[in-house]
């Protein structure tokens, strides 16, 4: 079990809390490679999941679109 201490409010500093504080000064840019066919079949294989060539296509277009919008 731990220990909780107890201290009076009297003896802690408080301070306001400042947004840029936790706010990262550059954003970080992110890059995601491509996702080849091969790549969609080999995932679909490891979960067990039955495809097609429509389906793979139909999912390399949505990815494809999704980490354009990224």
């Amino acid at each position: 079990m731990k220990r909780a201490e107890v201290f009076k409010a009297g003896s802690m500093k408080t301070r306001p809390v400042v947004p840029e504080d936790f706010i990262e000064a550059e954003a970080k840019s992110v890059t995601m490679e491509k996702i080849s066919k091969k790549q969609i079949r080999t995932m679909a294989e490891e979960l067990g999941l039955a495809y097609d060539e429509a389906q793979v296509s139909f999912a390399k277009k949505i990815l494809a679109y999704w980490q354009k919008e990224q």
